[in-house]
C-alpha cells in the first residue's frame, strides 16, 4: 500500500471514531447538546440528531420537520472530511467558502426558526 494512501486512511480513522461514538450516544439516548447543557438555550443544529434518526427509521417528512437543513449538515460534514484527508481535491478558497456558506445557511434557519417559533428542541 502506498505512503500517501496509508495517509488518508489514517486520517480517516479518527473522524469514523467520531461518528461511531455519537451515532452510540444517540441510539441509547446518553448524548445530549452540550451547547444547550451550557447555556439552556438549542444550538442552531437541534433537532438534527432527531432528524437523522428518523432518515434512519425511514420518516423522511419527520427528519425535516425536526430539522430542515440536515441533508447540508450530512453533505457538509462529509465535504469537510473528504477536503481535509486530501481525498477531495477542492482549490484553497473553495475548502473554506463551502462550510462557512453553510455554517451561514444554519444560523439564518436556526433565526428564522426562532422567529416562527418552529424550532424543535
Amino acid at each position: 500500500m502506498k505512503d500517501e494512501t496509508k495517509k488518508k486512511l489514517k486520517a480517516l480513522i479518527i473522524p469514523a471514531i467520531c461518528i461511531v461514538i455519537l451515532a452510540v450516544m444517540i441510539l441509547t439516548g446518553i448524548y445530549r447538546c452540550p451547547f444547550k447543557a451550557l447555556t439552556g438555550f438549542p444550538c442552531p443544529l437541534c433537532g438534527t440528531s432527531r432528524a437523522f434518526l428518523s432518515l434512519l427509521k425511514g420518516d423522511i417528512e419527520g427528519a425535516f420537520y425536526y430539522h430542515p437543513l440536515w441533508p447540508l449538515t450530512l453533505v457538509t460534514l462529509a465535504f469537510i472530511i473528504l477536503t481535509e484527508t486530501g481525498i477531495l481535491k477542492i482549490k484553497k478558497p473553495w475548502n473554506h467558502i463551502v462550510p462557512i456558506a453553510a455554517g451561514a445557511a444554519l444560523l439564518i434557519c436556526y433565526i428564522v426558526r426562532i422567529c416562527t417559533h418552529t424550532l424543535v428542541y
